[in-house]
C-alpha cells in the first residue's frame, strides 16, 4: 500500500476537522515513520522500486510544508519545544542560504535533487512554496505578523533579526 501514512493529513488536525487527542497523538507518533536524514519529514513512504521514475526520488525528499504542519500540530497540545525546534532549524537553514526558504531539502541525494543531505532543492520543483508556508505560519502565530513581514520585505528588519527576537535563532 503506497500511502499507509500521508503527512499531508496533518492539515485535517490543523483545520480542526479531527480533534480527538488519541488520534492526534497517534498521527504525531506515526510521523516518525516519515522522518528523513535531513531532519524533517517526507510526505509518504514511497513504494516505487524503479529509480528511473521521478516519484521514486521526489517522494524521498524532505517537504517543508510537512515540517510546518507538524510544528502547527505541536503548538496545539502544548508541545512548544518540539514546534520551536522545528522552526528554529528551518530558520537556521534559511539564514545559511541567503534567507531563502525552499519547498524541499535534499534527504536522498540524486541526479534530480543534487547536493548534500540537508541542502535546499532550489526552484525544483516549486519556487516560493516553502517561503509561502513560512509566511502563513508567521501570520497565524504573531499578533502583528503582517507588520513584521512588511518590515522584513522593506529591509528594515531581516529574517535573522526577527527570528532572534522570537528565540528561533541562536547558538546551536
Amino acid at each position: 500500500m503506497k500511502n499507509d501514512i500521508d503527512g499531508a493529513l496533518l492539515a485535517i488536525i490543523n483545520f480542526g476537522v479531527v480533534a480527538d487527542s488519541a488520534i492526534v497523538r497517534d498521527a504525531v507518533e506515526r510521523m516518525e515513520l516519515l522522518k528523513v536524514d535531513s531532519g524533517g519529514y517526507r510526505r509518504v513512504r514511497s513504494t516505487y522500486a524503479d529509480p528511473a521514475i521521478f516519484e521514486y526520488w521526489y517522494e524521498r525528499q524532505e517537504f517543508l510544508f510537512l515540517d510546518f504542519s507538524l510544528a502547527e500540530v505541536d503548538w496545539q497540545p502544548g508541545r512548544d519545544a518540539e514546534a520551536a525546534a522545528m522552526l528554529k532549524r528551518i530558520v537556521h537553514e534559511a539564514a545559511a542560504d541567503h534567507n531563502i526558504i525552499p519547498e524541499m531539502y535534499v534527504a536522498v541525494p540524486c541526479r534530480l535533487f543534487p547536493g548534500k543531505v540537508g541542502d535546499p532543492t532550489r526552484a525544483i520543483p516549486m519556487v516560493g512554496y516553502g517561503a509561502g508556508e513560512f509566511i502563513l505560519h508567521v501570520l497565524k502565530h504573531q499578533g502583528s505578523g503582517a507588520q513584521i513581514l512588511m518590515a522584513v520585505f522593506r529591509g528594515k528588519k531581516r529574517l535573522m533579526e526577527w527570528s532572534k527576537d522570537r528565540g528561533l535563532w541562536g547558538r546551536s
